[in-house]
This record gives C-alpha cells, structure tokens and sequence, in this order.
C-alpha cells in the first residue's frame, strides 16, 4: 500500500471513531439542551455516512440554537466544519468557511481534544493549498498539536503527519529528518494502537525514499510484531517483508515469511509465489533443511 494512503487511512478512520464515540450532553441536562442534541445527533449520523450537504444543512440549522457555553458546542462546532469542507462541490469558499469554523473552536475550547483535531485539520487544508509555504504553514499546525497535547494520541497523529508532510518533499534529509521524528515517537509511545502503523511507515521511507533496505526490515519486521495495521493487507506486508530479505541476502528469514504467508493465509493470491519462492530457497540452502509447506486447499461455499 502507498505509505502515504496507508496514515490516511488510519486517521480517517480515527476521526470517524472520534465522531462515534464522543458523547453528548449529560442526561441530566435540561429539557431545552435535550432539543438540541436531536439535530447534533441526526447531523453526526449523515457525517459517518459520508453524506455531507445533508450533514451541512442540518448542523448549519443547528448552529444558530447553541452556544459556545452548551457543552456540545465544540462537537457541533467540529461537526459542522468537517461538513463544511467536505460538501460538494468543493469550493473555496467552504474551505475558507471551515477554515473559520476550526479557529473558532481552537480559539474559545483551546483544551478540548476536538480542537486537537481542528488543529490537525487546518494542516490538512493548508498541505493542499497553493500557497508556497504550504509544508511550513501545515508542519506549524501539527507541532502545535504536538505542543499543546504531548503524550496525548492526538500529539501522535500530528507526529504522523508533520512525517508525511516531510517525506512529500522528496528531500532526503527531510525524510531522514521524518524518519527521526517518527522513531522518537515509538519511544514515548510504547504499547501505542498507533506503534504498528508508525513502524510500517518507516520502513516504507527506508525503502522507497532513502533505498536503505536493512533499517526497512527491521522497521517492518516490528510492526509485524506489533500487528500490521491493515490486518487484511497482512498477506500482502509478508510478502513485501520476504522479497526485501531476500533482496539483501536473507534467504533463510526469507523463506519463514513466506512460509507464515502460506501456512496463515491460505486464500491469499501471494500463496503458489511464496511457496515457489521457498523451493526455490530450499535448493539454494540444501543444508537448511527447509520444510516445503502445502497450499491449503480452499473450498468454495456451497
């Protein structure tokens, strides 16, 4: 997978968790903020169902019914803005509108996590403009989120990003300067849901950016240890990790991953390769007394 869909993916789905999971006002609120909630809720639904102008229309009626003092405010607020950027057809003046929607909750709810993710998405908008200071102008809202909410999950996804927003320079001291950025992070966050998708990133930028094979093994081969963060791509990752061992020679590692690939995977369209490929491993290193697995045979459902 392109390593760069790879962190969007994974923060696509983080923020769609966020939408799922962050709550509204308690029960015992009044009757009046019970009103409000209604359309808050009805607007989140379209929003997890990708349908922003009817997300729009709604959390826009919304808007004008609660204040910064509601205690949903910063989810509608939040809400809102994603709805905005993201209508269609996408024009500059929803992305300027949502611009203003995230500063404004930046501004009045600095502490509150969705203003980590207002923060995070400014990024995103200012990464695709064309201005020419685009990377330095995104890179800036990323450490802020960095700055304001360390040790946080939120602080991890700025991390991924300013290392993405790094690597899309094609600049090898920038990607070694990403690179950096990122293996410092699998240090503060040990035990992290994030540590297979950090470690998997920098093995991409190993391999595909700096053409350093090695490092990328070790890298790939921790965030198999950790899980792979596609776990329906992990057919897919294993193959990846055996042809770069053995493209430096690591032929008996080699053939235990595309061993694991066979044997774990049988309804994998890399199973008949990867077995071919520990044959032909087996010739090579007679002494090994590598053991050929069998394909599975797979039954069709009736």
């Amino acid at each position: 997978m392109n390593p760069h869909k790879l962190i969007r993916c994974a923060l696509i789905l983080s923020v769609l968790t966020l939408l799922w999971t962050t709550g509204c006002a308690p029960e015992s609120e009044s009757s009046s903020t019970e009103a409000t909630q209604a359309p808050l809720e009805t607007g989140i639904s379209e929003l997890r169902a990708f349908n922003f102008n009817q997300a729009h229309a709604i959390l826009l009626e919304h808007a004008q019914h609660i204040s910064p003092e509601n205690s949903d405010w910063p989810l509608a607020t939040y809400s809102l803005a994603l709805a905005t950027w993201h209508q269609a057809p996408s024009t500059q003046q929803g992305i300027d509108d949502a611009k203003v929607l995230f500063h404004t909750l930046v501004e009045k709810a600095p502490q509150h996590n969705l203003a980590a993710s207002a923060l995070l998405d400014l990024g995103r908008i200012a990464e695709f403009s064309q201005a020419d200071d685009a990377a330095a102008q995104a890179q800036a809202y990323y450490k802020r989120v960095q700055d304001k909410f360390p040790g946080t999950e939120m602080a991890v996804r700025a991390s991924l990003l300013e290392a993405q927003s790094l690597a899309r320079s094609f600049d090898k001291q920038q990607v070694k300067q990403a690179i950096q950025l990122l293996e410092k992070l699998t240090k503060e966050q040990a035990g992290s849901q994030w540590i297979g998708t950090i470690e998997q990133y920098i093995a991409h930028l190993y391999a595909f950016y700096l053409d350093e094979l090695e490092p990328a093994i070790t890298h790939y081969s921790a965030a198999k240890e950790f899980g792979f963060p596609r776990s329906s791509d992990t057919d897919l990752s294993l193959w990846q990790l055996g042809l770069w061992q053995q493209e430096v020679k690591q032929d008996l590692a080699a053939a235990e991953t595309f061993t694991e690939l066979v044997e774990e995977h049988p309804r994998s369209v890399y199973g008949s390769v990867a077995r071919k490929r520990i044959i032909e491993i087996a010739k090579q290193h007679p002494e090994a007394n590598i053991t050929i697995p069998e394909l599975a045979e797979v039954r069709l459902g009736r």
